[in-house]
């Protein structure tokens, strides 16, 4: 299917999300953008997603794999901008409070290099635990706001930590969005943005990196998906 088509396929997904989010991950000298699209279990539309993988070329093993695995959890999907990378996620887990390495995400992706893989996001408990902080803070572009968000959140509110780790993938994940925290701690470019979650780690394809992601609306999405320049952070306000 030709990068036009694509482009109409995910943008026709979007009016019917729940929630979006826009992400920037740095590694070496490059930095990819990326838009995710989410949906509550109740709303997901799982079969036309799974269509949509189909389409861009995942395995079909693994389509059904994640449909089997999505069926009553929040599902999304995340691609860059220059369509050379997409990839489906499940969310969710059994309690309140997951269990000690319980699997709360589930990613399958189509990478840049025409490889595929499954990564699991396993929970590790709460980003203030000096283990998990002590992780996240060896990623010296995202140091200060790490910092400053485990100073400032408030007890009471969830700074939830996973981890990956497979042949190709060992990195961290904090989701943030709970303390409300404004994106500029981490570039100016971002004030006025919230910030939903920080990452970083080692990626076999892409080898060192930090990503950074902030909460979007649906105009944004539509933009970032839509065939008109997208080179800097002031076409998506």
């Amino acid at each position: 299917m030709s990068k036009r088509l694509l482009r109409q396929s995910l943008a026709a997904l979007i009016p019917s999300g729940d929630a979006f989010d826009l992400s920037w991950s740095q590694s070496g000298a490059h930095l990819e953008s990326r838009m995710m699209c989410g949906w509550f279990a109740a709303n997901a539309p799982r079969q036309t997603l799974a269509e949509t993988a189909l389409q861009w070329g995942l395995p079909r093993a693994m389509v059904l794999n994640w449909l089997q695995a999505s069926n009553g959890r929040d599902v999304g999907f995340t691609v860059n901008r220059d369509l050379t990378s997409f990839r489906l996620y499940t969310h969710g887990w059994a309690g309140e409070v997951p269990a000690k390495n319980e699997t709360i995400f589930t990613g399958y992706k189509a990478l840049s290099d025409g490889r595929y893989r499954v990564d699991q996001y396993g929970f590790r408990g709460d980003l203030r635990d000096t283990e998990n902080t002590g992780l996240a803070v060896g990623s010296e572009l995202l140091k200060t706001a790490i910092i400053r968000i485990v100073g400032q959140a408030p007890a009471e509110v969830p700074l939830v930590f996973t981890t990956i780790s497979n042949p190709g993938r060992q990195s961290w994940l904090a989701t943030v969005r709970h303390g409300n925290f404004d994106a500029g701690m981490v570039t100016p470019d971002l004030g006025g943005f919230k910030l939903a979650h920080l990452a970083g780690g080692v990626d076999a394809n892409k080898g060192s990196f930090a990503s950074f992601y902030v909460s979007a609306s649906p105009i944004q999405a539509m933009k970032f998906i839509s065939d008109q320049p997208f080179s800097s952070l002031d076409a998506i306000r």
